[in-house]
């Protein structure tokens, strides 16, 4: 498992932009020999823009030793992650609220651009890459900060993905406490059809 650490996004007080950190993570996955096998990404938060950050730059700038994961990536699950312009704004400025400003975070604070081309990049090349999308959103709200991402928030807009309520806030979501828990089978069973067609 590599861990993006959103949780610590503030109280560290820096962490790479979201650019630098794909990059890193790509030779990470190099060095490790990742990408000989089909890949299915589970990401929470932050980590979700991560995510397509890889998977754009793999599949569109990449060098051949990084083509090879979006071509081998068969799945991506996104646990609260925003997808859409307003609402990363929205996004940045409830965890603005909870956490120190870092450097990923004045990165989506000033410029959400970046991140709408790289939604709308993944909305319709996902599909062309053969990568299943499956998304979960909290219903229990944040102290504070009220709902962090919402149902409009976690909406990839991906034909045929699922966008799944689940009963937990921003940082429980991520937390699976049983078996039984009903977001634990589903993730479950989407894994199972994503490694039964692989691309």
């Amino acid at each position: 498992m590599l861990e993006y650490d959103a949780a610590a996004l503030g109280w560290l007080g820096h962490t790479m932009p979201i650019t630098d950190r794909a990059a890193s993570v790509l030779d990470t996955f190099y060095g490790e020999g990742i990408g000989e096998k089909p890949i299915i990404f589970i990401a929470h938060s932050l980590g979700g823009l991560v995510v397509k950050q890889i998977l754009n730059r793999s599949a569109t700038v990449g060098k051949e030793t990084e083509r090879v994961i979006a071509e081998k990536t068969c799945g991506v699950v996104f646990m609260a992650t925003p997808h859409t312009g307003a609402d990363i704004a929205k996004f940045v400025n409830a965890l603005g609220s909870i956490l120190q400003q870092t450097d990923s975070l004045k990165e989506l604070a000033a410029d959400a651009a970046p991140l709408r081309d790289q939604a709308d990049w993944y909305q319709h090349q996902s599909e062309m890459l053969g990568i299943k999308t499956r998304s979960y959103f909290e219903t229990i709200p944040t102290p504070v900060v009220n709902l962090v991402v919402d149902q409009t928030s976690a909406n990839p807009h991906v034909t045929g993905a699922s966008v799944v309520p689940v009963d937990a806030n921003h940082s429980g979501i991520a937390q699976i406490a049983s078996r039984n828990l009903p977001h634990y089978k589903s993730l479950r069973r989407f894994i199972k059809d994503s490694l039964a067609n692989p691309t």
